[in-house]
């Protein structure tokens, strides 16, 4: 059973098998995982990411891949050049 709370906050109370290990995935915890796979593989990271998101899929573990997914697309937010009217903090 999968339990909403927050945007981007999923817990599930029974974790079982697949590469989903993550009991709880929250917006702060994808970009934290955005930036270790950035720093751990460089310009593979996205690469990285989108593998795992086919793995979980190839499972059907649906949740590790929608996080997956998350991680990639903020890794390619990462890695995206800002536009010349965009303020970075």
């Amino acid at each position: 059973m999968w339990i909403l709370r927050k945007p981007f906050l999923i817990a599930r109370k029974d974790p079982g098998p697949g590469l989903g290990q993550f009991a709880a995935m929250n917006l702060s915890d994808v970009w934290r995982t955005a930036l270790d796979l950035k720093k751990q593989y460089a310009n593979e990271a996205a690469s990285v990411a989108s593998e795992r998101a086919e793995r979980s899929f190839a499972v059907g573990d649906m949740d590790g891949f929608r996080v997956w997914n998350r991680v990639q697309h903020a890794i390619v937010e990462i890695e995206r050049e800002p536009k010349p009217h965009e303020v970075m903090h």
